[in-house]
């Protein structure tokens, strides 16, 4: 009930009331290993929803362009949190209905537009023209036609907000000689507009992997010559992950470089344990 009434609150008083049932979320999955999944999701989409608010209502959108001398790094921060989150629920979790992966999507959109703003905030003004916005925007025109298909093909059913997102590409064709424009279009959408709650009405499986071979800070690290090959044996715990195939390594290189390695050959006896959650 909490959650649902964060839409009458002001900004801060909504923060704190999200910032409490993450806690109270964290407390339930140390007492219901069967709601550890679902609480450590909606966990993670609360966290979006509470960094979403905290960008909306940053400071620097009361400052007009012109003045913004610094490079807002902790707003690009915070903003990189939130995509690097959603997607972290969408590909660790398994049982996640096309509703909800709708809302983890629109999530993303949101916070991939805030991005862009972000960056054209602080941009000089010269930088400004017709050729910069056109790279600055092919991205997210990319992004919504892939959510459009998506909910297509889905049949999901959406709201005034959804629609003005969808319709976006019309608008930046017909204003396309017009970046500030477009900009404060961008701008007075997503700023107003309030993350949904995500509702859970299954039990959900949350994959996970720990490295048991090897093991990281050993005493004697494993030496290679450069053109030659060096055999790694690597040990792992698999659970709910639905194709062990896709599961990658991330090797990193003289403390600089890092590499993601999968295997093409799985052994005959690998098995990924999966472990049930059930909602009582």
């Amino acid at each position: 009930m909490r959650i649902q009434c964060v839409k009458s609150r002001s900004p801060s008083n909504a923060q704190q009331a999200l910032k409490t049932a993450i806690q109270d979320l964290q407390h339930v999955k140390s007492i219901d290993s069967h709601l550890c999944a679902n609480a450590e999701c909606l966990s993670l989409y609360l966290q979006c929803k509470l960094m979403i608010l905290q960008a909306q209502n940053d400071k620097i959108w009361n400052i007009p362009a012109a003045l913004c001398t610094h490079q807002g790094s902790g707003l690009k921060s915070l903003v990189e949190n939130i995509l690097s989150t959603s997607y972290r629920v969408e590909h660790t979790f398994t049982g996640l209905s096309s509703q909800q992966l709708f809302l983890l999507r629109q999530l993303r959109l949101i916070a991939h537009a805030l991005q862009i703003l972000v960056s054209q905030r602080y941009s000089r003004a010269n930088d400004r023209n017709l050729n910069s916005m056109l790279q600055v925007w092919e991205s997210f025109l990319t992004r919504i036609k892939t959510f459009t298909y998506f909910i297509n093909t889905e049949n999901i059913s959406t709201d005034a907000f959804c629609a003005e997102v969808v319709s976006f590409p019309s608008f930046f064709e017909s204003n396309i000689t017009n970046p500030s424009g477009v900009v404060d279009y961008v701008q007075s959408i997503m700023l107003s507009h309030e993350v949904p709650s995500l509702e859970l009405t299954g039990s959900l499986r949350q994959a996970s992997a720990v490295l048991n071979e090897p093991r990281g800070g050993s005493d004697n690290p494993l030496c290679f010559a450069a053109g030659l090959t060096l055999g790694i044996n690597v040990e792992a715990v698999l659970e709910n992950v639905p194709d062990a195939t896709k599961v990658r390594v991330q090797v990193g290189v003289l403390e600089t470089l890092l590499r993601w390695i999968f295997s093409r050959n799985l052994p005959q006896n690998f098995e990924t344990r999966y472990k049930e959650s059930c909602v009582g």
